[in-house]
């Protein structure tokens, strides 16, 4: 029997979660893989400096990897775009940080805006080359990052001017403000 109007959205948000969750699981699966490897070759020595355990570690990698992939699920049709493509990406590795922050603060201080600020930093650090990096893998570069890629003389002329303007004007704010290095203001 057809789908209906109404049925095929669902089964569409119904098969981009499952590829959410599939890919968040198979690289849980890769990350437990190397701990267990490390913990074979090492003992519980790297976990205990980190304040962790080994099963505690493989339950972040699943939980993180099963709740990215829930997200990267719901925004799944975003990846067609580059900026889409980096924001799953994000969203992707965001439950892993959030995660990590978790075990390393007394539950009394999970929910603090520090540790969802380190967690989104780090996914920013991470998830968003990711993301690019895949979006590349499946399109061809938009002119504008082909012209950085492949620089013109002029594109090189502009970087360096548009960098030399913008660390000197900060290396004389700094000067200025009273907080340059000593003999150099």
């Amino acid at each position: 029997m057809p789908a209906t109007g109404r049925e095929r959205p669902l089964r569409v948000l119904g098969a981009n979660l499952a590829k959410g969750v599939a890919l968040g699981l198979f690289v849980a699966t890769g990350l437990s893989l190397y701990v267990t490897v490390l913990r074979v070759g090492s003992g519980p020595g790297p976990f205990q400096r980190l304040d962790t355990t080994y099963p505690m570690t493989v339950a972040l990698y699943y939980g993180a990897g099963f709740v990215g992939g829930i997200l990267l699920g719901l925004v799944w049709p975003l990846k067609r775009w580059f900026l889409g493509s980096a924001l799953l990406g994000m969203l992707g590795v965001f439950p892993l940080y959030l995660g990590a922050s978790f075990l390393m603060s007394p539950p009394s201080q999970w929910l603090t805006g520090t540790n969802f600020a380190e967690a989104a930093l780090l996914a920013l650090m991470v998830g968003v080359p990711v993301g690019a990096w895949i979006w590349f893998d499946d399109n061809a570069p938009p002119p504008w990052i082909q012209a950085l890629l492949n620089p013109s003389a002029l594109t090189v002329a502009v970087a360096w001017v548009l960098c030399l303007v913008l660390s000197g004007g900060s290396y004389l704010s700094s000067c200025h403000g009273g907080r340059g290095i000593g003999h150099l203001c």
